[in-house]
């Protein structure tokens, strides 16, 4: 398969900045994905197509202590997408640390479990506010599964709907 011109300067480039000899790799203080990324901006930049990279986030490792000041600080009311941003991962690797550590996770629907015992609740005479002050959750959220598992609904005055 034969390259293009700009995929030979390119593996020209990258090429000497692999050689620790050369100037390249001296002068700069930049880890090799970071150059790699200013090359994939610098080709999209200056409108070369088909020179574009899809790069991918390096891995972050946290250590236990980290993980705890996460857990604590998503307890304190922190987002996930925030403390993926202080932490420099993806906001998927934090929620499943947050899940791993038994945290309880904020605006998650409710399982199956707890929607049961929501039923068990509304149907022993609590009302919605009630049951969602019980379990976690909002009068609206309690109401959508109530609806869901076909219970009927009571309304305000506490008498059955039609």
């Amino acid at each position: 398969m034969a390259l293009s011109t700009c995929d030979t300067e390119n593996w020209f480039t990258l090429e000497k900045w692999a050689d620790p000899g050369s100037n390249l790799a001296r002068n700069q203080r930049k880890s090799f994905s970071d150059y790699d990324r200013s090359v994939a901006v610098g080709q999209r930049d200056a409108g070369l197509k088909g020179t574009e990279h899809h790069l991918r986030q390096s891995q972050t490792r946290l250590t236990k202590i980290q993980r705890a000041e996460v857990a604590m600080r998503y307890e304190e009311g922190a987002t996930v997408y925030e403390l993926a941003a202080l932490y420099g991962c993806h906001r998927s690797t934090i929620s499943t640390m947050l899940r791993e550590g038994g945290v309880h996770m904020r605006l998650q629907s409710p399982t199956a479990l707890e929607v049961d015992m929501m039923v068990r609740l509304y149907q022993s005479g609590l009302s919605m506010k009630a049951v969602g002050l019980r379990c976690g959750f909002s009068p609206g959220t309690i109401g959508t599964a109530l609806r869901g598992r076909g219970t009927s609904i009571r309304d305000a005055h506490e008498r059955m709907r039609n």
